[in-house]
């Protein structure tokens, strides 16, 4: 079995040098939007910025991601359980 590292961690500061200005900014409104939505709730997640998407974590799983991708539209995904 094949261990690959974890993913290097990003930031707003990264992501600006990386991708187009308008997708950083929508983006980043998205995040702060979930941002308040986790701490109004008090849920255990964890903000992770990696390299193509930007997501809040329960544990090792992802709850919510904000695909960053430039050959398509800003997308987030929401994990229902």
């Amino acid at each position: 079995m094949i261990r690959r590292s974890p993913p290097k961690e990003e930031s707003w500061e990264s992501y600006k040098t990386r991708f187009p200005h308008q997708r950083v900014t929508t983006v980043k409104r998205v995040f702060e939007q979930l941002e308040r939505y986790v701490e109004d709730r008090g849920l255990e997640w964890t903000p992770k910025l990696l390299p193509v998407w930007a997501s809040y974590k329960k544990g090792r799983e992802n709850r919510v991601t904000v695909l960053l991708r430039t050959e398509q539209p800003v997308k987030v995904a929401i994990k229902m359980r």
